[in-house]
This record gives C-alpha cells, sequence and structure tokens, in this order.
C-alpha cells in the first residue's frame, strides 16, 4: 500500500499505536473496509470535549452543557447525563476553568520524514484535531481529556504516542515549542482523587517515539504488514482474529509477489 500516509491518505495520531501493534487493522481502514466505531464509551467522551471546549472559548456553564445537549445528533450513543456530571467537576477544578488555553480541538496537519528504507522516499503525513494547548508558566503544553474508566497510569502511556504527535503538529501550527503536558482524567474527581496525570517524558524524547512509526509505515508501503491480536480487537470493527487473518492473507495475495514477499 504505498499510498499509506500520503496526502490523501494521511495518519491519524489515535491510529499510531495500533499502526504499531496491529498494521493490518489500519491497512484496513484505508481501503475502506472498516468503519470506525467508538460506541457508548467513546460518543459519551466526545460530548464532554464539546462541553469543554466550549468553557474554554469563554462561555458559561449553562451555554456550554446547552451545546453539548444542541449537538447531540454528532454523538447519539453518548450518555449526556454521564458528560454532563464529569464536565461539572471538570469546570469546578480551577486549574482548568483559569487555564490559558491557546488552542482547543483545533485541527493540525504536518508531515515527517520517512524511514530511510521506505521505497517511496515520501513524506509521512499527518492530520488530527488536538484537544487542547495550555500556556503554563512561559511555555505551551499539550493537554487532553479522558472520561475513561480504565487504570489511569495505562491509559496516560497509551495516549503518549498519540500525544508525541500532536506536539509536533501544535508546534508546527503555533511556531513555538509544544511539550507533553497531560491528562485530566474526569471521572477521578468522583473518587476525591487527582485528576491531572501528567506525561513523564519530554519534548526531546519525541523525535525517538516517532521513529518506530516511520519504519511501520516504511514497511507496509513495502507490502508488508501483519495482523497481531491484541487488547484493541474489542474495538474494531472486524472484532475477531478469525476475520482478520483470512482477509489478510487474501489482501497478501492481490499484492505483487516481489511486495508480499
Amino acid at each position: 500500500m504505498k499510498d499509506l500516509a500520503d496526502e490523501g491518505k494521511p495518519l491519524h495520531p489515535s491510529g499510531m499505536r495500533n499502526l504499531l501493534v496491529c498494521p493490518w487493522s489500519v491497512v484496513s481502514r484505508h481501503l475502506g473496509a472498516t468503519e470506525e466505531d467508538h460506541g457508548a464509551a467513546g460518543d459519551t467522551g466526545s460530548a464532554l470535549h464539546v462541553a469543554a471546549a466550549e468553557l474554554h472559548r469563554g462561555r458559561r456553564i449553562p451555554e456550554c452543557t446547552a451545546k453539548m445537549v444542541a449537538e447531540r445528533s454528532r454523538y447519539p450513543l453518548a450518555d449526556v447525563v454521564d458528560a454532563t456530571g464529569m464536565f461539572l467537576q471538570y469546570a469546578a477544578d480551577e486549574r482548568n476553568a483559569s487555564a490559558d488555553v491557546v488552542l482547543v480541538e483545533k485541527p493540525i496537519a504536518f508531515s515527517i520524514a520517512p524511514a530511510p528504507e521506505d521505497p517511496t522516499g515520501e513524506r509521512i503525513y499527518v492530520v488530527g484535531t488536538l484537544d487542547q494547548v495550555r500556556r503554563v508558566g512561559n511555555r505551551l503544553e499539550l493537554w487532553d481529556v479522558k472520561s475513561t474508566k480504565k487504570d489511569c497510569a495505562t491509559m496516560l502511556w497509551q495516549y503518549s504516542l498519540q500525544a508525541a504527535a500532536y506536539c509536533i503538529g501544535a508546534s508546527a501550527l503555533l511556531g513555538e515549542y509544544v511539550h507533553p503536558g497531560g491528562c485530566v482524567f474526569t471521572r477521578q474527581y468522583a473518587k476525591g482523587r487527582n485528576a491531572h496525570w501528567p506525561f513523564t517524558w519530554s519534548f526531546v524524547d519525541i523525535e525517538d517515539m516517532l521513529l518506530p512509526v516511520r519504519h511501520a509505515v516504511a514497511a507496509i508501503r513495502s507490502g508488508r504488514l501483519w495482523h497481531m491480536p491484541n487488547d484493541n480487537c474489542c474495538y474494531c470493527p472486524k472484532r475477531t482474529p478469525d476475520v482478520c487473518f483470512p482477509a489478510l492473507k487474501e489482501y497478501r495475495r492481490s499484492l505483487p509477489l516481489c511486495a508480499s514477499s
């Protein structure tokens, strides 16, 4: 798939981790064989993000929740009551309410150099929508609001690759280094726990973090890809390996022998 991550089929930061774990799932989406399915949890998070974005655009809390309800068609499976509860707790935290948010829900686009072995020699294009860039003291930081019920430490690391990409895109957009900030895990508020979890890596680590992405794209562009059953299978529209393995074998048969060998 030589056109993966070109300008017509760019990568999304949220798909980078899966590109390393199971590139076939990413290629399947680019081929149009599957559709993204976030389910109720994802839709609830989307609703929360709408309200939080409005807060950082200077809207009053009732206006934020009204906007979230008004746009419900965008996230039909959302538990709006749950999202509202998390948002109110988020807004009550002074660290959020008084945050100097420079960018919020901002589309970004950028590219990185290909790996040396990439047969196309073409840059890797990335597009997405970042959550927030905050000015903290004398520097900019990337932050994201998360409504997950999963272990915060695990999710913080799983999100790191995505966040690294957004740091690059935001830095290119603003012309200033955007450092890794962290995640605000909104379900921690109800537990009386700290919701702000900072990343423990720095901007200088990003080059090493994105290096495996460059190599994975090069492998796919060369016709080499694989399917690996993993913890993300339950979120993939195909769901089970018994569907993915035959589909992958069929795709390999369609490739030139020199690419699929």
